[in-house]
């Protein structure tokens, strides 16, 4: 797949559009892919809820503007949070760490790689916030 800036802006109006102020695109072909990698846009208005990833571990890119990723305790106090851009670019975590997105400023794109294939079982929502109302099914998170 080539990912050029007219697939980019696609990402941002889409994400500007919709009603949860986001937009996605897996670049994997099949849940079962070992490698599992997704482009997406976020608007400020939007924060992608507290879960983790059982046994996954996990990639996030911030190609354009800034994004939070904020990682949790299991008790759900913030344990660390990290500002991605395009100056401070990559962050890789381990598995089973909770964590949650927080959008910084307009047309934020960001890439998200982790480990395969996708097992709905292994996402996970903490006990101890509220269930985000993204629909989880057919194999793969909604954004």
């Amino acid at each position: 797949m080539y990912i050029d800036k007219n697939l980019l802006q696609k990402l941002r109006e889409e994400s500007r559009e919709n009603e949860r102020k986001r937009s996605h695109v897996l670049l994997h072909t099949s849940i079962e892919d070992p490698i599992q990698s997704m482009l997406f846009a976020l608007q400020p208005s939007t924060e992608i809820g507290i879960h983790r990833h059982s046994n996954k571990t996990e990639t996030i890119c911030c190609l354009k503007g800034k994004m939070a990723v904020i990682f949790y305790e299991d008790n759900g106090a913030i344990d660390k949070v990290y500002e991605l851009s395009p100056i401070n670019p990559i962050l890789k975590f381990n598995p089973s760490q909770w964590h949650s997105y927080k959008c910084l400023c307009d047309d934020t794109i960001g890439w998200e790689i982790k480990e395969g294939p996708y097992v709905l079982k292994d996402f996970q929502i903490p006990n101890w916030t509220f269930k985000e109302e993204a629909a989880i099914g057919g194999g793969k998170f909604d954004y």
